[in-house]
């Protein structure tokens, strides 16, 4: 295959997967067709730019990324920073503490050694727990249409 430059991308050191949007693929002109067993990217001219194998659900591009030629930006490049992952961390070590309460315990320095999250931006985690425990279910119905006696 040929070399395949993606624009806009954002580079995550740590992913230990690379993901791809087939919505901004489309986007950009090129065709994704999704088979049994594998996937693959055509461009307008017709020639297939990547080919993905499907192991379960899911489909793997088998071409190693290369970050080389890129023009990273500090600020643009990634929002999960070292100092995000470990507030993350500690989140979850403090029974999913909400994010306030955790923002007090680092300020006010209750746990040794959390001084360099102080400054951290926690405005982009979000923790799936968190969310998963404020989901609610409507209650049972009081009436039934069972017949009781007979």
């Amino acid at each position: 295959y040929a070399n395949v430059y993606l624009r806009d991308a954002l580079y995550v050191p740590d992913l230990r997967t690379n993901l791809l949007s087939v919505g901004k693929i489309t986007r950009n002109g090129f065709e994704v067709t999704f088979r049994k067993d594998d996937a693959v990217i055509i461009d307008t001219s017709g020639n297939v730019k990547l080919r993905a194998n499907r192991i379960g659900e899911l489909y793997f591009i088998n071409e190693k990324p290369t970050v080389n030629r890129c023009n990273l930006k500090r600020d643009f490049a990634c929002s999960v920073t070292e100092g995000a992952k470990q507030f993350e961390i500690w989140h979850r070590r403090l029974g999913h503490l909400n994010f306030k309460d955790m923002k007090s315990v680092i300020g006010n320095d209750f746990v040794l050694g959390l001084e360099k999250l102080k400054n951290v931006k926690v405005d982009a985690l979000e923790c799936k727990v968190c969310i998963q425990g404020k989901f609610t279910r409507t209650p049972f119905q009081k009436k039934s249409d069972r017949i009781s006696e007979i």
